[in-house]
């Protein structure tokens, strides 16, 4: 009877690692909603640009709840200045999270990203067209409230350079250093 039970106890032993803690994400999909970030790009001593109202997107995978390989939609709206002016962003990015995202867990993380844009703003009847690109990285943080809900928030900087066309020529060329801020949504699916 015993050699039964002992014969019992072999055959059912599992030899794989303990599963992921049950609050922990594996890897799945996410979407960022950045609704604020304010950036400010200021060459040497003068404040070349600031966008104090946009929304950016951001779509992906997390993977093994660590590694986040995202591309980013961004739209944004100046208003101060003669004409104002519009942006759109295209940006791929990489989030590394320190610790795995977990339910009711905060999550820091660095990241790093590339953009291009096309910003249009009309001055004074002509129409100006320029176009943005560069590299950036940050760091901040991520806390799940439940395993799909999360709200995020960081601080990071930009190299951007941008080369402005007035109505057709080429203009002036710029390349700044910019600062932000930023605070979001995150949904898990």
């Amino acid at each position: 009877m015993l050699s039964a039970l002992l014969l019992a106890v072999v055959l059912t032993a599992d030899d794989s690692p303990p599963p992921p803690s049950s609050s922990e994400l594996p890897t799945h999909f996410a979407m960022y909603v950045t609704l604020l970030e304010p950036l400010v790009v200021a060459p040497g001593a003068g404040v070349i640009s600031g966008a104090p109202l946009g929304v950016l997107g951001r779509v992906g995978a997390v993977l093994g709840g660590r590694h986040a390989l995202l591309v980013g939609v961004s739209f944004a709206t100046q208003f101060d200045g003669p004409g104002g002016g519009t942006t759109l962003t295209f940006m791929p990015t990489y989030r590394f999270f320190f610790r795995p995202l977990a339910a009711n867990t905060l999550s820091p993380y660095v990241q790093a990203e590339l953009f291009v844009g096309y910003a249009y703003a009309s001055t004074g009847g002509a129409g100006a067209s320029t176009v943005p690109f560069g590299l950036g990285g940050s760091f901040g943080g991520e806390y799940l409230v439940g395993r799909s809900f999360g709200i995020t928030a960081g601080l990071g900087a930009r190299l951007v350079h941008s080369e402005t066309a007035f109505a057709g020529t080429i203009g002036a060329k710029a390349t700044g250093f910019g600062l932000y801020a930023s605070a979001g949504l995150a949904l898990h699916f």
